[in-house]
């Protein structure tokens, strides 16, 4: 969500840089006044897009920030194996529900929280399709 923010920050600064030099293209007769006016207004529009954008990432990131672990079992057991880079036994206890095992080749992993997980993934997901 960080990298969004900057993401979304730096085309903010891009759009702007742009809208501003707009003025030196049609002072330079580059441009007519009619496209001046459409292109400046289509800045602003993006702009404004790109501040709403901006504050709802920074909102999101903030009421992530501000939850109480223990309030989401979840993201309490995430927490407390964060940093590990191997699965352990009490890792896959804590996280995994079940595993089957269709063949040598197919395996299905169900894990505890899904619901949880796919719940954060959707806001996540609808946040990214919203700037596109």
């Amino acid at each position: 969500m960080e990298a969004q923010i900057s993401e979304a920050e730096t085309e903010l600064r891009r759009t702007q840089k742009h809208r501003e030099s707009l003025y030196d293209d049609y002072a330079d007769r580059l441009m007519s006044e009619r496209d001046y006016i459409y292109a400046q207004n289509r800045y602003k529009e993006k702009e404004a897009s790109l501040q709403e954008r901006l504050s709802e990432l920074k909102r999101s990131c903030q009421s992530i920030q501000e939850e109480e672990p223990s309030a989401n079992p979840w993201l309490k057991n995430m927490l407390r194996f964060r940093g590990q880079t191997e699965l352990t036994r009490e890792m896959a206890e804590e996280l995994i529900e079940k595993i089957i095992i269709y063949n040598s080749t197919a395996v299905k992993i169900e894990f505890r929280f899904s619901d949880a997980f796919r719940q954060l993934e959707e806001t996540l997901s609808g946040k990214q399709e919203g700037r596109a």
